[in-house]
């Protein structure tokens, strides 16, 4: 197939650019706001953009952007039981079971669609990119979580 190495070095060339320039909008927007200096409006980050500028600063290699990111899903994981666990506890026990089914069905949703990278791409740099899609959907999934309790405390 002679047009299939040509695709192949495109491909070896575009996906490397396109997680540089993924990065480097996270990156790069956060700095400009750093810029401003202290008379600026202070800009809130979301938790993923202090994870990204966080582990940009301080990682040299793949494990260690790796080892970042898995420590910044760990932290997130955990605020993510936490609202779980309040959930819970704001509702009724005869609704557990369907809060619980319904929080397994997104458990199984986000891990096949951040395995998506994984699968589809191939090398050790789409591994980060994984772990950023866990963490995006983990951090996604507690203020689901939180929005649902608040309006369930709220009432009708």
């Amino acid at each position: 197939m002679p047009g299939r190495s040509g695709e192949v070095l495109m491909r070896n060339i575009t996906q490397p650019i396109t997680v540089a320039a993924t990065f480097g909008f996270l990156v790069l927007g956060a700095s400009e706001a750093q810029a401003r200096g202290p008379a600026a409006p202070k800009v809130e980050r979301s938790a993923f953009a202090k994870a990204a500028i966080g582990c940009a600063e301080r990682v040299r290699t793949t494990a260690d952007t790796r080892a970042c990111w898995i420590s910044q899903i760990d932290k997130a994981q955990k605020k993510l039981d936490r609202e779980y666990q309040r959930f819970l506890k704001a509702i009724p026990s005869d609704k557990q079971k369907d809060v619980a089914s319904a929080q397994e069905a997104w458990r199984r949703y986000s891990t096949s669609q951040c395995d998506l990278y994984m699968s589809v791409f191939e090398g050790t740099m789409w591994h980060p990119l994984s772990d950023q899609c866990v963490l995006r959907k983990v951090e996604e999934r507690t203020r689901e979580l939180a929005e649902v309790r608040r309006e369930y405390e709220a009432g009708p």
